[in-house]
């Protein structure tokens, strides 16, 4: 192969997958445009190339008098609800000297899961959404930046020797910090723009005025201000796109379905994945939530006869190789059913996630540490880069994790494990593993600034008893309180049907609350 084919190239052709397949949603950013597929687009802006699948939304930034800035990569809901379809316009001029402040601003009232290049006569960025969702990674070398690894390197892939790629690929670990699975590869952070020119990552959030805590009394006014905006977020996704919605048995994708209503007659599909007992059991809660809200539901059984097949060996490993591909080797489908079951999923525009809405829960914390200081071997344990840490492991990433912690304003230190799951984890754990799933394109609605910062300011404590979250689920939907989480649900199954029992004896087991 030549040194100036793809590494996704090189791999495609040496194993025989179909690139276009292989690399659906996904782009490439460069100077000298190289070889992806014929069946890809192409974008100018300034002396850059956009190539771009065809599944992938790009839609033009124009300046404040319709001239071409930029182009918008991916699904977004603006800061007054609607959806980014037909173009993004900004409210400047791009030779005014407040143009990329105003640009920014416009930015950071977007929700969904988005990348923005915007180019004027002296500068040229790349914003991203606020979780990095969409993943973007860079070859300052090579010019190249791209949404996986493969897609940012020539020639034959590399191994990055700080980490161990198998246990990655299983699930049991990530990569960290700016790191991929290519060390001439780096992964951009959320919350900072890529400078084009210089490939520098200046930090534009959370700035040193920005507020990490509320006053009691000002709580139940910061909690309103996130539900219109969630109802907002769902109902500009409903309205305007093909969406389909997983539903689990967890407070996540019952909180999105309930901001929902209202739209819920324009979702394609409402789903649930049954791979193993627990997720029947979610089933049997979906379709019960489903019913309440009259909105038909399916449920992908892995377990069915005709799946049998689909679980071989050869076919099963095919799955995850594919899948790790198209994540930059980021990623592995943990298991076979869980592999069959992403594969089976709906095919549609749009597949809204509920993975974000845990920092409501703040998921990041345990009890023990919510009035104690940093604890620095916590923080480290909860990025998962290994199992085992020598002493020079642990200096290595302790001084890394304190290089990111001194980018953070002090009023943030506050938040530092909600930062840090959103600027370190996030990014690595789900924008990249996004890329593995091609039947819809994944959005988290909960993927925006006015949601992730409100649930922030909110106490730890409070959040941590669920007070928030359980606020605004009674608000939306107080219908819903008859139907059971999964823990209950399992006692109630276990009492009546014993140890996991197949669907067919257990969709239609009565399991609401009399209230």
């Amino acid at each position: 192969m030549s040194e100036n084919t793809l590494v996704a190239q090189t791999i495609c052709t040496r194993e025989g997958h179909d690139f276009a397949k292989i690399f659906k949603f996904q782009f490439v950013l460069s100077k000298t445009p190289p070889k992806t597929s014929e069946s890809w687009r192409a974008y100018k802006v300034s002396d850059w190339t956009l190539q771009a699948c065809p599944s992938l939304r790009v839609t033009p930034v124009l300046d404040s008098v319709g001239d071409l800035v930029g182009w918008f990569l991916g699904i977004g809901i603006t800061a007054a609800g609607d959806a980014i379809t037909q173009s993004l316009p900004l409210p400047a001029q791009q030779n005014a000297d407040d143009f990329f402040d105003k640009a920014q601003d416009v930015i950071h009232g977007i929700a969904g899961r988005f990348a923005i290049i915007l180019a004027t006569s002296d500068k040229q960025r790349m914003y991203f959404d606020a979780a990095l969702d969409q993943s973007v990674v860079y070859n300052a070398d090579a010019g190249l930046i791209a949404s996986s690894a493969t897609l940012a390197a020539f020639g034959e892939p590399q191994t990055n020797p700080l980490f161990d790629r198998d246990a990655i690929l299983n699930g049991h670990n990530y990569y960290a910090f700016e790191h991929t699975s290519d060390p001439r590869v780096e992964r951009a952070f959320p919350n900072h723009y890529l400078d084009l020119k210089t490939f520098a990552l200046p930090r534009v959030w959370p700035l040193a005025e920005t507020p990490f805590d509320i006053m009691r009394a000002r709580r139940n006014g910061l909690i309103s201000r996130m539900e219109r905006r969630l109802r907002q977020i769902m109902h500009g996704l409903l309205r305007n796109f093909d969406c389909c919605l997983p539903i689990s048995g967890g407070h996540d994708s019952r909180l999105l379905l309930s901001y929902g209503k209202g739209e819920l007659h324009n979702l394609s599909t409402a789903f649930s994945h049954a791979t193993n007992h627990n997720t029947l059991v979610d089933s049997l809660i979906a379709a019960n939530i489903c019913k309440i809200f009259d909105v038909p539901h399916q449920v992908i059984n892995v377990f069915g006869e005709e799946h049998k097949k689909q679980l071989e060996r050869r076919k099963n490993m095919r799955r995850f190789n594919e899948f790790a591909l198209r994540t930059g080797f980021e990623g592995g489908t943990r298991d076979r059913r869980a592999g069959l079951a992403n594969a089976l999923a709906p095919k549609h525009e749009v597949l809204i996630r509920g993975n974000l809405v845990g920092i409501l829960s703040a998921q990041q914390y345990g009890r023990h540490l919510l009035d104690a200081p940093f604890n620095l071997n916590f923080a480290l344990a909860r990025l998962r880069i290994q199992d085992n840490w020598s002493e020079e492991d642990l200096n290595r990433w302790s001084a890394r994790y304190l290089r990111w912690l001194n980018t953070l304003p002090k009023a943030a230190h506050s938040r530092t494990y909600d930062l840090a799951f959103l600027e370190l984890v996030q990014p690595h754990a789900l924008g990249a593993l996004l890329n593995g799933s091609t039947n819809a394109y994944h959005v988290n609605p909960f993927n925006d600034r006015t949601l992730l910062h409100g649930s922030m300011r909110l106490r730890p404590r409070y959040r941590l008893s669920r007070k928030a979250i359980d606020t605004m689920q009674q608000n939306a939907a107080p219908e819903l309180s008859v139907v059971p989480f999964t823990s209950d649900t399992k006692h109630v199954v276990m009492k009546a049907l014993g140890k996991s029992p197949p669907w067919e004896d257990l969709k239609d087991l009565d399991i609401l609350q009399q209230s």
